[in-house]
């Protein structure tokens, strides 16, 4: 007799959003994350403001970290830095399944 198959829970938008936000909420510079779902698994939009190298080198760090711990997932990562300027003016994140809101909202980040 085989053993039982063990699976990974199955993840949503949220939980990768949440997961991700754990990760890199000691980053000063960002602000917010995005997640879509796709056929192939997640699309998450980093949001950050004035990002320094370092800043963003661990960053890069934690994503990997996420996809290691969840081989089967499929990740894309995109860091959007706005550079002071409205979220609006740099992207459109909408339609998104789910979003972490990493620093309180200020009227420079977001409309």
């Amino acid at each position: 007799m085989a053993p039982p198959r063990i699976t990974a829970p199955t993840l949503d938008a949220q939980e990768v959003a949440e997961r991700l936000a754990h990760r890199v909420r000691q980053l000063a510079s960002l602000e917010s994350i995005y997640v879509r779902v796709k056929a192939w698994g997640f699309e998450c939009w980093v949001v950050a403001n004035h990002s320094t190298e370092d800043e963003r080198f661990r960053l890069y760090d934690l994503e990997w970290q996420l996809m290691e711990l969840t081989p089967d997932v499929g990740f894309k990562f995109h860091l959007v830095d706005r550079q002071g300027r409205l979220l609006t003016e740099v992207v459109t994140l909408e339609p998104f399944d789910a979003a972490v809101i990493l620093r309180p909202k200020s009227p420079v980040a977001f409309p």
